[in-house]
């Protein structure tokens, strides 16, 4: 992925500073009300070489997502390529059939809604085992575990006992799915993210800790 091919999204309101952030959806820029074009776009060839070296340090070989969800391309959901194919039809819903997965619906926005919806219920069958298991191994325990949208974090641990993961990283290998549970979970015991936290996590999912640098990078490019 380069740099100049991804389209730019400028965002404007009530902020104090010109931040810019290279996802999914293209170069992000947030910049304030009364900020000119030209400032905007001065600052912008300034960092653009920073923006290229982070985009060179992303780890993209661990995910398998097409830039468009349509006929032809191939996508990979835990740990399985699908070849996509995509029909036109009056009510919106998702069918798979051995190495191919059928996207059905009205319109693209549809189709990929409905995407969202059967991924949500696939991550959930196999993270919500999982996350017993871990809370076993802690002697804690969770009141419930949600998967839903996220615009900037892969997961949470609330104060009232729920997980919650986007689910964006049903396009992780499953490693890496492990490890952000593993995560949450060791949360519910150390709502920190100091030694004896990491410890915890290291216990559920030895090696997960070497792959939060990975995360970090690849994490922005899996919010749709």
């Amino acid at each position: 992925m380069k740099l100049q091919e991804l389209p730019v999204l400028m965002q404007r309101g009530s902020v104090r500073r010109l931040t810019a952030c290279v996802t999914a959806k293209g170069l992000i820029v947030r910049a304030p009300t009364r900020m000119s074009e030209r400032q905007v776009e001065t600052w912008l060839q300034q960092i653009r070489p920073k923006l290229e070296r982070r985009l060179a340090r992303t780890p993209f070989h661990l995910i398998h997502v097409p830039r468009e969800m349509s006929e032809g391309n191939s996508v990979r959901l835990l740990d399985t390529y699908f070849q996509i194919a995509c029909e036109e039809k009056p009510r919106s819903f998702v069918r798979v059939l051995a190495d191919t997965i059928y996207l059905k619906g009205p319109s693209d926005l549809k189709r990929k809604r409905a995407l969202e919806r059967w991924c949500i219920r696939c991550l959930y069958e196999e993270a919500e085992p999982l996350a017993q298991t871990f809370a076993k191994q802690l002697n804690v325990s969770f009141e419930k575990l949600l998967i839903r949208t996220y615009r900037s974090r892969l997961g949470a641990c609330s104060s009232d006992g729920r997980l919650q993961l986007h689910w964006g990283i049903i396009f992780l290998p499953r490693v890496y799915r492990e490890a952000i549970i593993a995560h949450e979970v060791a949360h519910i015991r150390a709502p920190h993210h100091q030694a004896d936290f990491w410890k915890t996590v290291e216990e559920l999912a030895p090696g997960a800790h070497a792959l939060h640098s990975d995360l970090r990078k690849i994490g922005p490019f899996l919010f749709f």
